[in-house]
Order: C-alpha cells, then sequence, then structure tokens
C-alpha cells in the first residue's frame, strides 16, 4: 500500500521509516509504534493510504508521469500527466522499436539446419540448370529421396523453406519502413505488421 504523510510539505511515497518517524513526533517523540499499527488506520496522524487513481494513455511521442497526490473527494489519490518525450526519449523510443521488429523476426524465423541451408542454395542454381539432376545436386537429391517424390516434390520442399524466411524478412522490412515513414506514430502498425506473421 501507497501512503502519505498529508503534512506540509508533504512526504510521498512514504516509508513506513518515515511514517514511525512522524508519529513518533506526533506522540511527543518519546514513543513509537510497532509493525501492527502501520497496518492501521494512522488517519489521525495525517497518514493517509493513497488510491491508484486513473492514468492517462499517451500519445506515441509522450509519457505519463506521476504527479503530486490530491485530495479527490475526501480520498488521496495518485496523480498523473502527460508530458512529451524529448529528442533523446524518442530516438531511444524507435531504436526499441527497431530491435522488438528484429526480436520478433528472429523468433520467426524457421530454424534451419545446415543442410537445409545448403538445398536452399543448390535450389537457386539448380533454378538456372537446364538439366538439373540429383548427381549435381546432392541435397535436392536427397530431399527426393527423403519424399519418395521427384525432382519437383523436392523442390517444392526447398521452395517452403525459402518461403517461410521470405515470408519474415519481408514482415520485417515492411515494418521497418513503418517506423521510418512514419516515425513514433507508426510502432504500434509496426509490432501488428510482426506479430500477424
Amino acid at each position: 500500500m501507497t501512503r502519505i504523510i498529508a503534512t506540509s510539505p508533504a512526504v510521498y511515497p512514504a516509508t513506513d521509516a518515515q511514517i514511525r518517524a512522524h508519529v513518533s513526533a506526533m506522540l511527543g517523540g518519546n514513543r513509537s509504534i510497532g509493525p501492527n499499527a502501520l497496518a492501521g488506520d494512522l488517519t489521525a496522524y495525517d497518514v493517509h493510504e493513497v488510491a491508484e487513481g486513473t492514468q492517462p494513455t499517451p500519445a506515441a511521442n509522450e509519457r505519463v508521469v506521476e504527479g503530486a497526490p490530491a485530495l479527490v473527494e475526501g480520498v488521496w489519490t495518485r496523480q498523473w500527466s502527460v508530458v512529451e518525450l524529448d529528442e533523446a526519449e524518442q530516438a531511444a523510443k524507435l531504436e526499441n522499436a527497431r530491435r522488438r521488429i528484429r526480436e520478433i523476426a528472429a523468433e520467426k524465423t524457421p530454424e534451419l539446419s545446415a543442410a537445409q541451408t545448403q538445398a536452399i542454395a543448390e535450389r537457386m542454381v539448380a533454378a538456372l540448370d537446364p538439366s538439373p539432376t540429383a548427381q549435381k545436386y546432392p541435397l535436392v537429391g536427397a530431399i527426393m529421396t527423403a519424399t519418395g517424390g521427384n525432382l519437383a516434390s523436392a523442390l517444392d520442399v526447398i521452395d517452403g523453406w525459402r518461403a517461410g524466411i521470405a515470408t519474415v524478412m519481408q514482415a520485417q522490412g515492411e515494418a521497418l519502413k513503418e517506423l521510418d515513414d512514419n516515425g513514433l506514430a507508426g510502432i504500434p502498425a509496426a509490432i501488428a505488421i510482426m506479430d500477424a506473421i
């Protein structure tokens, strides 16, 4: 529970040690209160619980800061205000968004073995070869054997791996472009692009 010592000047947020010292001073300085009393009602000593209050929702170029509690309809309540981010904060927020986009891309990129990566490379070369064979492209041939299919079915498997990577990379490019085009206002749309993969 967050509390305030509502004296002038007010003490907020008040620690247990500050509350004990304050109450002891009000009792003449030679008495103290125990831990059980700290949990009780101390309003007679100007110690009040502080209600949460409603925090505003900031725009992309703003942040919320807490102000001093205020007495609202007899209840001490946390107060909030919205302030604009300075240039350094805006730059940091954009860099954090870029980093998060790269993290999401890494999480969603299919993990390929070295053999799968090599097979993709072979596939790309085989596409240019007018007469590809399993002997020329052994990894493609191994996939043909494993799938029990022909060259076309092996190439389809490899194309599936490649497409998974391409989808993530395309989304990452679109998300980063959203940030470049719209700055801080583009963060929600950029993250949504990545989450949609």
